[in-house]
């Protein structure tokens, strides 16, 4: 009987440290041309609009005078600091709140399943697409008192007699500005939770559609808490955006008139640039910054209690397994197993009325988002096309 013989194979050395030194030098090198572009392009203004804001120049004498956190300390409790600080509050909570509602309808009308709807929501990304000084410019011709869209609109239909000049009251200036605002910033938050709905399982959906719950009911027990992360990262992403606007201030107001429209970050530029202040601007802007440095740590914090939140509240293997099946089945012992609180059936109208309602009310507030989203934009075509007089229209007196 033959005999086998084994013989082991000598094992290599899983690697040199040569070899692991290049491996671990790749990454790092092929990184370091962006990183150093990231420095030159944010770096270095940063830097040195930091050291800027701890100095005084004298723009005679072109003399640099140190005088440290002294310019943070002039600027906080000045009136005109107060003054902006209260104007960009109610702005950024008029914007967030105002884009939160409309970009949560719309997200809702386009979630739905009708015709077109693939195109409509191309069409709703219009706004946000554009630039925002491309937008400034837009609706300040619209809103011109002399020869604007809307007062010619109103003419022809005959609301007006006399040319109203839109901007030229502090208070209508400002919450046009913000109206606009909303307009250009809407669409991402439509985006995001249109994102967040389209990952939503239609199981919960159906289960509580045979429970007997109505559309309001669904929305408030299970679309909302299931968007709620969603709406916090919205959140942080439009306050930021509405606390840093200045494009649209610049091309439709530039502050005015008078001071009504000036926000944080127009007090900055103007002490910079209009003033010659160029260190107190920089700590303005300074100030600003570290605004936004603080409403992304609130977020994170949020978001990390909410997390704990739902991972703490959810239910067991098991559970998860039996809830699966009967969302398959679309029984109500599903919901109770998800810990959903019941529903209450409530029917106000027969079957074909609510379906024939609910076709219409879509129908409206798709045309609506359409409206909203197409008009301004063609407008902007149609100017771009015509010759100087035609843009003007005709001069009302």
């Amino acid at each position: 009987m033959a005999r086998s013989t084994g013989f082991a194979l000598p094992v290599r050395a899983s690697s040199r440290p040569g070899r692991r030194r290049l491996t671990l030098g790749l990454p790092f090198a092929l990184t370091l041309p962006t990183l150093l572009v990231v420095f030159l392009v944010i770096g270095i203004p940063l830097v040195y609009s930091l050291v800027l804001s701890l100095y005084r120049i004298n723009m005679l004498t072109k003399r640099w005078i140190f005088v440290g956190l002294q310019n943070y300390a002039d600027v906080l409790p000045h009136p005109d600091f107060l003054a902006a600080l209260a104007r960009t509050a109610y702005f950024a909570g008029v914007t967030v709140i105002g884009g939160l509602l409309l970009g949560m309808a719309m997200a809702l009308v386009l979630n739905a399943a009708f015709p077109g709807r693939n195109v409509l929501r191309s069409v709703m990304l219009i706004p946000w697409g554009m630039a925002p000084v491309t937008v400034g410019v837009l609706w300040g011709w619209i809103f011109d008192g002399s020869y604007g869209t809307l007062n010619a609109l109103l003419f022809d239909l005959g609301l007006i007699e006399q040319p109203i000049a839109w901007l030229g009251d502090g208070g209508r200036a400002f919450n046009l500005v913000a109206l606009v605002h909303v307009w250009n910033q809407a669409p991402l938050t439509a985006l995001l939770i249109l994102a967040a709905l389209q990952s939503m399982p239609d199981n919960l959906h159906r289960a509580a559609r045979i429970d007997g719950a109505g559309a309001v009911e669904r929305f408030f027990k299970i679309t909302f808490p299931w968007l709620r992360p969603m709406l916090l990262l919205i959140m942080l992403l439009t306050t930021i955006n509405s606390i840093m606007a200045f494009d649209l201030f610049w091309t439709m107001t530039k502050g005015g008139p008078g001071t009504a429209t000036t926000v944080f970050s127009w007090l900055g530029y103007a002490y910079a640039f209009q003033l010659s202040k160029f260190g107190e601007g920089a700590a303005i802007l300074y100030i600003l910054t570290v605004v936004c440095l603080l409403l992304g740590w609130v977020y994170l914090k949020l978001f990390t209690a909410t997390e704990r939140r739902i991972s703490s509240a959810a239910p067991a293997a098991d559970e998860v397994a039996a809830a699966a099946l009967e969302l398959h089945r679309g029984t109500s012992a599903a919901m109770r197993l998800i810990k959903l609180p019941p529903f209450r059936s409530r029917v106000l109208l027969s079957g074909a009325t609510r379906r024939i309602a609910g076709r219409i009310g879509l129908a409206l507030a798709a045309a609506f988002i359409f409206v909203w989203s197409f008009a301004p934009f063609l407008w902007l075509v149609i100017m771009s096309i015509s010759t100087s007089a035609d843009s003007c229209g005709r001069r009302r007196h």
